[in-house]
């Protein structure tokens, strides 16, 4: 080319794999992260069908761009030190699937907003941020990581005012403050349920 144009990082996601060099754990990751995207996207029957958006801006509260998808995934995919890494990909795109269609049961009103808070780079991103914890108290005091499972963690806190977040702006250091905001709240419900419950036991 005579002259350089800027092109969608979602295309540069899309040709990174196609690339023949030795790749980081960071572009594995990537890649991976664009995989889950790709396959959720095209599902019709998947919760993300048409909710992320690859070429053109996403629609605000309905849509997440692919690039912010990557970003939030990619962390949980790495390789090296991934939450995820121990899982195939089916199960990878399983987990993501399940994730959101729990919050989607668990807070029906702000899901049919047109304006979804979810789908915007906070709350998506402040989503991301606590999915850790969320996992880990699924699978450690649940059977699993299904729908019902995620439902039953988040059901204590089905009361949180995802209003607060529409005031706390976008970005990173957003993101982050939204995030810990709702994990006081997840904590705390958790610290009661395992006050009262009897503690899971594992074979040694």
């Amino acid at each position: 080319n005579r002259e350089g144009k800027n092109v969608p990082t979602s295309l540069y996601l899309d040709l990174l794999k196609r690339l023949p060099h030795v790749k980081k754990p960071g572009e594995v990751a990537a890649e991976r992260a664009a995989d889950i995207a790709d396959a959720l996207r095209h599902r019709k029957e998947s919760i993300f069908y048409g909710r992320i958006s690859v070429t053109t801006s996403p629609r605000l509260g309905q849509q997440v761009s692919m690039v912010n998808f990557v970003r939030k995934i990619t962390p949980y995919v790495n390789p090296e030190r991934g939450l995820l890494n121990v899982f195939t990909l089916p199960q990878q795109i399983r987990i993501v699937e399940n994730y959101f269609s729990g919050i989607r049961k668990v807070y029906p009103e702000e899901w049919k907003k047109s304006d979804c808070i979810f789908f915007k780079t906070v709350g998506f991103g402040a989503l991301w941020n606590v999915f850790e914890d969320i996992f880990k108290e699924c699978t450690m005091q649940g059977n699993g990581f299904g729908v019902h499972d995620i439902e039953e963690v988040l059901t204590p806190v089905r009361n949180f005012d995802f209003a607060q977040w529409s005031n706390i702006g976008s970005g990173s250091k957003a993101e982050i403050e939204a995030g810990k905001e709702f994990h006081v709240d997840f904590m705390r419900s958790v610290e009661k349920r395992r006050a009262v419950g009897a503690k899971k036991e594992i074979r040694l």
